[in-house]
């Protein structure tokens, strides 16, 4: 939503963007500093408060290793992780090539494209309903449906013709889902880690991290043998394998 703006305003002297981001990067940076806690451990009180949330997460403290081998041995556990990397995979392709697929064919002009992106970035906003959503349809049902939306945003970007209706289509749909998916993997990796939920909800964005690495290296490769359109229908495809890796059982809340 802000760096398509900001884009626009730099034009060739993007530069400027990037100065801008930076400079966004070291106020939040700073903003975490001052208000995140420290430790507060050596007063009485302090004491207290320190048992009370031992007391409430059980005085956890097995090792990262040995959580790790002992939740791996869970189904729900390993369709988590994997379903992670797949969707990490699969939508890279879309923030990566999504843009050179419409230029390629000459459907938006420079500025249509940076367009596109705030289009995304906005609808991303939607993203956010993903708590009362799993809160009244469950986590299984809403990424059943959101999977199957975001495979359809990518498949219809491929559309041939100018398409415009479509192209906006395609970004409102990707947008809102890629941000509704990425919260609700978050919300499954705490309901599958409770005794650690940050090391699971760190470890599953991690792989999402790791496939949206790898995928763009993997697609320019396929993109020399394919044309642009059919890795976008190859990875659409790919995507609905998400579906086969839905949680075993159904999760309402955090």
């Amino acid at each position: 939503m802000v760096s398509g703006p900001l884009a626009l305003i730099a034009g060739p002297r993007w530069q400027l963007a990037w100065l801008c981001f930076a400079f966004i990067a070291l106020i939040a940076t700073l903003w975490n500093f001052l208000i995140m806690p420290g430790d507060r451990r050596g007063t009485a009180n302090d004491e207290y408060s320190d048992n009370a949330d031992s007391a409430v997460l059980g005085d956890y403290q097995e090792p990262l290793m040995a959580l790790l081998r002992r939740k791996l041995r869970n189904d729900s556990v390993r369709r988590l992780l994997l379903g992670a990397l797949l969707f990490g995979l699969v939508t890279s392709v879309y923030w990566t090539f999504s843009v050179e697929l419409i230029a390629g064919e000459d459907r938006l002009s420079a500025t249509g494209r940076v367009i596109f992106w705030m289009v995304v970035g906005i609808a991303g906003v939607a993203g956010g309903l993903a708590g009362e959503l799993v809160t009244r349809l469950g986590l299984v049902k809403v990424l059943k449906w959101a999977t199957l939306a975001i495979a359809a945003s990518m498949a219809t970007l491929t559309m041939p013709g100018d398409g415009l209706l479509m192209i906006a289509l395609s970004a409102v749909v990707f947008g809102a889902t890629f941000i509704l998916i990425t919260a609700l993997y978050g919300i499954w990796s705490v309901s599958c880690f409770p005794e650690a939920p940050s090391t699971g909800f760190g470890l599953t964005f991690f792989l999402i991290s790791a496939g949206q690495l790898i995928s763009p290296t993997l697609a320019g490769l396929v993109a020399e043998v394919w044309q642009l359109a059919g890795v976008f229908q190859v990875t659409a495809v790919f995507c609905l394998g998400i579906m086969l890796l839905l949680p075993t059982q159904d999760v309402w809340r955090m």
